[in-house]
């Protein structure tokens, strides 16, 4: 049986959104990773014993500490960015 055009263009839609699909966890987490690289480590929503929703810098704040931001990751992500392309200047 031989396919129309039609249908194979359907087809192949149907596989890329498919796949695309099965890329949300991934590109949801590589998003939450990227955020936390650049300074955003306080963003997460946490949930507090209650039941009540917040994010991990209210929860700080509402039990008297002090949320700090401290870029070490920034720094190690740079400094692998920086050994991986002399490393492929010397290749």
């Amino acid at each position: 049986m031989k396919l129309k055009k039609d249908e194979i263009s359907i087809s192949i839609v149907n596989a890329a959104r498919r796949a695309w699909e099965r890329g949300a966890e991934l590109r949801a987490r590589r998003e939450r990773y990227k955020r936390f690289t650049y300074g955003d480590q306080w963003s997460d929503i946490v949930v507090e014993p209650d039941g009540t929703k917040m994010t991990a810098r209210q929860q700080a704040l509402k039990h008297g500490k002090d949320p700090m931001t401290n870029n070490l990751i920034r720094r190690m992500v740079k400094c692998v960015v920086g050994r991986f392309r002399v490393w492929l200047e010397d290749k």
